[in-house]
């Protein structure tokens, strides 16, 4: 049962229960003042709703150059991309079950203004789960920015990160191996 506080007229501190109707009944019904007001409807379902994928759409200053970053660092494929053929405004890129998409400046603030004047990468880290820590580090040791060498985590990860040519920080993360 959800179960969720909301105030009801003429009373501040109503409690409502859910009932399978979508309706909820007023608890304090016998203080609340208002008759009339003792049920509530709402319309939202919270057992319908699923997430699926969460890929992201970085904001980068040249499409080409990103996706051969990530290909050759990474070992990432190219999926598809805006135009097919030369210089890029977005493309989208896979390796197993994480996806990226990235688009220029121009592309995405044609689309809302709002991305003219953002800044480029930093603001925030894209933490991917995997299996091999070890092999992406040695993939990567000599060829793109290591910003902190594989560490152990008080939350039982073993973590890489990794700022890419745009200027985002991508954190790699294993679990460590539990001894018993």
């Amino acid at each position: 049962m959800l179960r969720f506080a909301r105030n009801c007229l003429g009373y501040s501190e109503t409690k409502l229960i859910n009932i399978d109707s979508g309706k909820r009944l007023c608890e304090e019904s016998r203080t609340c003042g208002n008759e009339a007001n003792r049920f509530h409807t709402y319309t939202f379902n919270t057992n319908t709703m699923k997430l699926q994928t969460l890929t992201p759409n970085m904001l980068v200053n040249s499409v080409n150059e990103t996706v051969n970053w990530y290909k050759e660092n990474l070992g990432f494929q190219l999926l598809m991309s805006i135009p097919e053929e030369g210089e890029m405004d977005w493309a989208m890129v896979q390796r197993d079950e994480v996806s990226l998409m990235f688009q220029t400046r121009k592309s995405l603030a044609d689309e809302l203004a709002l991305f003219a004047d953002i800044p480029i990468g930093g603001s925030l880290s894209f933490f991917t789960k995997l299996e091999g820590l070890g092999e992406l580090h040695e993939m990567i040791v000599d060829k793109s920015a290591i910003i902190k060498k594989p560490y152990e985590t008080f939350y039982g990860m073993k973590e890489i990160m990794v700022k890419d040519c745009n200027g985002y920080y991508l954190t790699f993360a294993e679990e460590i191996e539990k001894k018993e």
